[in-house]
C-alpha cells in the first residue's frame, strides 16, 4: 500500500510540473500580447500550483530547487 501511495504522489508531482510549464508558456504569451489581466491571472495560478507542489514535495520528502 505504501508503494502505491508513493507512486500516486510522484504521479501528481509530475502532473504539477507539467501544469507549471504550461502556465509559464501562457504567461509569456500574455506578456507578448500586453494583456495584463491574463498575466495577473496566470501569475496567481502559477503561485497556487507552486504552493501545491511544495506541499506535495514536503509530503514525499523531496526537495525542489527552483
Amino acid at each position: 500500500m505504501k508503494d502505491v501511495v508513493s507512486a500516486l504522489l510522484y504521479l501528481e508531482k509530475h502532473h504539477l510540473n507539467r501544469l507549471l510549464e504550461q502556465t509559464k508558456l501562457e504567461i509569456q504569451e500574455a506578456q507578448a500580447k500586453n494583456n495584463e489581466a491574463d498575466v495577473s491571472l496566470n501569475m496567481e495560478v502559477f503561485k497556487l500550483i507552486k504552493e501545491k507542489q511544495q506541499l506535495l514535495s514536503h509530503k514525499i520528502g523531496a526537495v525542489i530547487l527552483h
